[in-house]
């Protein structure tokens, strides 16, 4: 095989091409074969403000006016690692919808503790195009506990199957750092706020605040923008755990308490509410309950609760809720009563239990749904794992769908069966989807995922349905050893596990997400 000497003419040319892809501050004409000239837009260091709110070290504000309207392009080039799947690292790119000639965007995804290179493209509404490429300095990550999170984030990719060009981010709740399939943090918030509840359509987070805080129940929680801003606050009365959904038209749909929270066992009911909220947009501190839902009222409090916590208030234990647009409804979980269930949203009225049938008295029989198998044939679940026990992360998925975190805790309690210690290997927690017919009131298993009942968390956890078509599960309560918080990828149509990584072992979760960091723009 003949090789080529580069000499002359062509030697000059790939000095100068390597000079351009080198070029770490402001670059502009570095053009490919056959395009010409790229022009640039003139920007330099004065355009970028990194972490303009002190709250989100790994975002930055770009800030500029083009000659003529046109569309941007951002891209965040990779940090070349020889310990990935992706040896160039992951690189982060989005073109925003916008058409304008002057633009104020965020630019995320950057590595800390790196020159990040940033390359700008903008095209005119003419056709002309100009680049430039900046470099954005980022400082180390401050080591510092926050909360119940110590940070940085130490995080352990156990297994990596995914496609290289998948730029997701996962990101924990409380730790709320969101890193790459590569391990690498591309994002982190450190302003004000316990825990993240969830990503919104706009690409906002709603996550409760310190203000006023009693255990995991907070009074107030925010709406905060990827750039660390705080949008708005609303205060909860009776303070407010586990859930915080935004409806479709902009209120809000909060998991509170029927009194005011106070863990005093005196026979008080506690967890065992939701409200709706009104929204407010531009204003802070303020919101006023437009409705609210107490399940002392739709549901049975006297009916017995695993005995998860031992705590006699807590009987219900309400910990997550999804509204249904497809019929106006809202879907639960209830740790302590292990069941799904659906209301009529205008109503409060009970439309169906996703549970063991056992301690349900006479008004709730014809609620309960009836388990069959494929066929429609009824099932006799004695010897078979068909209920969840201590679920969360209720999901609803259109046309009957439904899914849901199954701790496992106490699994079998409800049907007589020996119960198991929360401690003992046998307790398996797994992410599951239900079909449910509501004119049959009949609900059948149509997927799980227990990884062959390897893992169990008695406490939290969380299940998402992903773009891609993917199952999002996080295992993320530390009982009954350190080999948690863990989120999984796993394709469902054949259970392969596409992703598997653990961060800040040991540390107690709620949540984990896989986000689009430019979801909304």
């Amino acid at each position: 095989m003949d090789v080529k000497a580069i000499e002359g003419p062509e030697l000059m040319r790939a000095m100068y091409l390597a000079f351009c892809l080198l070029l770490v501050t402001t670059l502009a004409g570095c053009g490919g074969s056959g395009s010409g000239s790229v022009e640039s837009l003139g920007l330099n260091a004065t355009n970028i403000t990194l972490d303009p709110f002190s709250t989100a070290p790994l975002s930055a504000r770009l800030e500029f006016s083009a000659p003529e309207l046109g569309t941007v392009t951002v891209t965040i080039l990779g940090k070349p690692s020889s310990s990935c799947n992706v040896p160039a690292g992951i690189e982060i790119s989005h073109q925003f919808a916008e058409v304008s000639s002057d633009f104020v965007l965020p630019v995320l995804g950057l590595y800390p503790d790196y020159a990040n290179t940033l390359i700008v493209d903008f095209k005119g509404a003419s056709g002309a195009t100009k680049q430039d490429q900046l470099t954005i300095l980022t400082a180390p990550i401050t080591p510092v506990t926050a909360g119940p999170v110590t940070l940085p984030i130490s995080v352990e990719i156990l297994s990596n199957n995914l496609p290289a060009d998948d730029s997701g981010l996962y990101v924990f709740s409380q730790q709320k750092s969101a890193f790459d399939q590569c391990g690498e943090v591309r994002w982190m918030y450190r302003g004000e706020g316990w825990q993240f509840y969830e990503m919104l359509p706009n690409g906002n987070w709603l996550g409760s605040i310190n203000n006023h805080q009693i255990s995991y129940h907070f009074g107030d929680f925010s709406e905060f923008t990827m750039l660390g801003e705080t949008v708005r606050s609303y205060p909860v009365g009776n303070y407010l755990h586990h859930e915080i959904q935004k409806l479709p038209w902009g209120n809000y749909l909060v998991a509170t308490n029927s009194s005011l929270i106070d863990f005093a066992e005196n026979g008080t009911p506690e967890e065992d509410m939701l409200v709706e909220i009104q929204a407010a947009p531009g204003a802070i501190n303020s919101g006023a309950i437009i409705k609210s839902w107490d399940f002392n009222a739709i549901l049975d409090p006297g009916r017995a609760p695993i005995p998860s916590n031992e705590r006699p208030d807590d009987w219900l234990h309400l910990n997550s809720a999804v509204y249904d647009a497809s019929d106006n409804s809202i879907i639960i979980t209830a740790q302590r009563q292990s069941l799904m269930a659906k209301i009529d949203y205008a109503t409060g009225d009970l439309i169906w239990i996703l549970g063991a049938h056992e301690g349900w008295g006479p008004a709730f029989q014809d609620k309960l749904l009836t388990p069959v198998d494929a066929l429609g044939n009824e099932l006799e679940i004695s010897d078979q794992y068909f209920w969840p026990y201590g679920p969360h992360a209720a999901l609803t998925l259109g046309d009957g769908a439904v899914a849901l975190f199954d701790n496992g805790a106490w699994r079998g309690l409800y049907e007589d069966r020996a119960p198991l210690a929360e401690n003992e290997e046998q307790d398996f927690s797994r992410g599951i989807e239900y079909l449910v017919n509501e004119e049959l009131m009949t609900v059948q298993i149509v997927w799980q995922f227990d990884w062959d009942k390897r893992v169990f968390t008695s406490i939290t956890g969380d299940i998402d349905y992903l773009v891609n078509g993917n199952y999002l599960l996080g295992f993320v309560g530390t009982s009954p050893g350190p080999d948690n918080p863990r989120v999984m990828e796993v394709d469902p149509a054949t259970n392969d596990i596409l992703f598997n990584a653990v961060s800040n072992r040991g540390e107690l979760e709620y949540r984990v997400e896989k986000i689009n960091l430019y979801t909304g723009y």
